[in-house]
């Protein structure tokens, strides 16, 4: 999820300087002589949905159909309209979206990703996806957002029976509908004239995505929330305590202590490193059904050294709170140095420029095996801020990460192909047997994937990927 990429307070994001080929001035205009038959969303999703998980993950045909039918039946409602299509003069199709989703970097509100686990996988990826919950026709304010969110859960916790006996849905609709109304209720505090004026510039509209992991019978759900950008970050960690505290009677989790201790580490050490650290989102899910787990996205700004020593490793350790085991040390380094360095020789600034910041996630859940309260960390690469090529980027990952030895991505990102920038950020976590490996793709419904800039001297070929300030 592209949180880089959301409106900042500094005013309306520009994506023009980006080169975009395909650039909506705004959601819902057109930019064609013509307009054609919408398609639907399912036209657009559901045959890559069955093609990935059948060619990619080894799914049997039943078992993908399922998994599209409660696609197709429980999360499409909730992206809403489908895109507009039109016809330019010269005959070519070109979709427009409807609203301006935070979710990707041009306004398609859906991500695929895919994720490698364990070494024991043997190269096969978990596949997930995530969709926006959109406003309704005519809204644009984060209100909106969260309501149609509320509709959503509901929706979600209907659609459990969806599949049948055979497949199941990991949910926490009370838990999930609590803190969607939670952040409801504080819209009136944090944006009292949004009605009137409009949306908040610093804000957007999008408010809540629904993430979905699956696996071969079962799926398990995900909710995430934006949180306000235009709050103070004091202000912030003080309205996450009293969410927190405000749950207690629908998750267990917030009654433990050792969730208080491991969230006052967290919460302490963010306002200690307020000019560095931002919180941006929250999210809450199933994956460890029953149990459920806290996850705290922050951005992590980095001031003069990109290196990952200096610039994340601290930062990702909270001061050397949490532990790093130095497998995923040694890994992570050397993916993030690679990817990091900006290219030399380049005849265009896009080429020599550096990433200006990180995202962090860290996850407190309680664990099956002692009970105890336990805090987990990881990386996330957001790719806008670098100008690798896909296939690049998927050739230093390989390099680097055993887990993804018997994978298919050198074939899907092949150095002698077009180059690509549909990869939005690539996922870093330590695990027992090396470090796990995910990859955020942009279906890139509104933009052009293989929009990419000359070698410039330096020996690679870079990619013009959106990047915009924040």
């Amino acid at each position: 999820m592209q949180l880089a990429y959301e409106t900042g307070c500094q005013g309306e994001v520009d994506f023009l300087p980006c080169l975009r080929p395909i650039v909506p001035s705004s959601p819902s205009d057109t930019t064609g002589v013509g307009d054609l038959d919408e398609p639907g969303w399912d036209s657009i999703i559901i045959p890559s949905l069955d093609y990935v998980l059948r060619s990619q993950c080894g799914y049997s045909q039943n078992q993908a159909r399922r998994h599209a039918l409660f696609f197709r039946e429980n999360l499409m409602p909730l992206l809403k309209l489908p895109p507009r299509a039109t016809v330019t003069d010269n005959g070519a199709v070109i979709f427009s979206p409807r609203y301006a989703s935070a979710l990707t970097n041009d306004f398609t509100p859906l991500e695929y990703s895919y994720s490698w686990k364990s070494a024991e996988s043997a190269g096969v990826p978990v596949f997930r996806y995530i969709v926006d919950v959109a406003p309704p026709t005519g809204a644009d304010a984060r209100s909106d957002t969260l309501r149609a969110a509320l509709a959503a859960i509901e929706q979600l916790d209907d659609g459990r029976a969806t599949g049948g006996d055979q497949f199941k849905v990991h949910v926490f609709p009370a838990l999930w509908k609590h803190v969607t109304q939670w952040f409801l209720d504080q819209e009136t505090r944090i944006h009292p004239t949004e009605k009137e004026l409009g949306r908040c510039v610093c804000c957007g509209t999008s408010s809540t995505f629904v993430g979905c992991e699956l696996a071969p019978e079962h799926a398990s759900l995900k909710l995430y929330w934006l949180l306000p950008s235009c709050q103070a970050p004091a202000t912030t960690l003080r309205d996450l305590d009293g969410l927190f505290d405000s749950a207690k009677p629908f998750s267990p989790l917030f009654e433990h202590t050792g969730f208080w201790d491991l969230w006052s580490t967290l919460r302490d050490y963010v306002s200690s490193h307020s000019e560095t650290l931002q919180i941006r989102m929250l999210s809450m899910d199933a994956t460890q059904f029953p149990s459920s787990r806290v996850k705290v996205y922050t951005r992590c700004m980095f001031a003069d050294s990109v290196r990952f020593a200096d610039a994340i490793l601290p930062h990702l350790s909270l001061g050397g709170r949490v532990d790093i085991p130095s497998h995923f040390v040694d890994t992570a380094a050397r993916v993030w140095d690679s990817i990091a360095e900006p290219a030399t020789g380049g005849r265009c600034e896009k080429q020599r420029r550096r990433p200006r910041y990180c995202l962090l996630l860290h996850e407190v859940g309680i664990s099956k095996s002692s009970g105890q309260a336990v805090i987990g960390a990881k990386l996330y690469v957001m790719c806008g801020e670098v100008a690798d090529a896909d296939s690049v980027l998927v050739e230093k990952l390989m390099r680097s990460c055993p887990m993804l030895t018997g994978s298919s991505l050198r074939s899907q990102f092949p150095a002698d192909g077009k180059p690509t920038g549909r990869i939005a950020e690539i996922g870093l976590v330590p695990r027992e047997d090396g470090t796990e490996v995910g990859l955020y793709l942009n279906p890139c419904l509104f933009s052009d994937p293989t929009r990419v800039g000359g070698d410039g001297g330096s020996g690679e070929v870079t990619v013009e990927r959106p990047r915009c300030d924040i």
